[in-house]
């Protein structure tokens, strides 16, 4: 079964933040985020930024740039100067697709992931989804921001549906 955690931007969220979270970021205020529309020659040099360190973009986000009701967003840390996250907006929902991960600096991570949040709020968006967010080693960081978990179902090999359907056939 997989999973993503999800927040109601409709509803008071901020209330649901874990308490350590809350306490980093205070730190918000100290950075200065930017975003805009990003297109596909963004969306390219990021993911060869990613690619270094073996890690693949998510095809979804090449499936919403091509579609009519999509807006994909990117945000930037002014004084890194490099990309920190990319989102999409779908259907009333910002979909957070991929991040890049300041070991030096954690605090800067978890503050450009509420300025993407309050980005989608901002836009009217009706939630905010942590695409990814059943990955073991982000799982509790993306927790902490108060999702509720949604599960969803999903068929990753097919062989096991045949092999039932077969049975049911004798």
């Amino acid at each position: 079964m997989k999973y993503t955690y999800r927040i109601d931007l409709k509803s008071p969220w901020r209330e649901q933040i874990s308490g350590k979270l809350k306490n980093v970021l205070t730190r918000k205020e100290s950075y200065v985020f930017t975003n805009g529309l990003f297109t596909s020659e963004q969306w390219r040099s990021f993911n060869l930024g990613l690619n270094q360190y073996g890690i693949t973009g998510g095809s979804g986000f090449e499936e919403m740039m091509g579609s009519n009701n999509a807006t994909p967003f990117y945000c930037i840390a002014e004084e890194k100067g490099r990309y920190l996250a990319v989102c999409g907006l779908f259907d009333g929902v910002m979909y957070y697709f991929a991040a890049v991960n300041e070991k030096k600096d954690n605090a800067l991570s978890a503050c450009g992931l509420m300025h993407c949040i309050e980005l989608a709020e901002s836009l009217d968006a009706t939630s905010f989804d942590f695409e990814g967010s059943m990955m073991p080693n982000v799982e509790r960081f993306f927790r902490g921001f108060g999702g509720q978990l949604v599960n969803y179902g999903s068929v990753s090999d097919g062989k096991w549906w045949v092999k039932q359907m077969k049975k049911i056939k004798k």
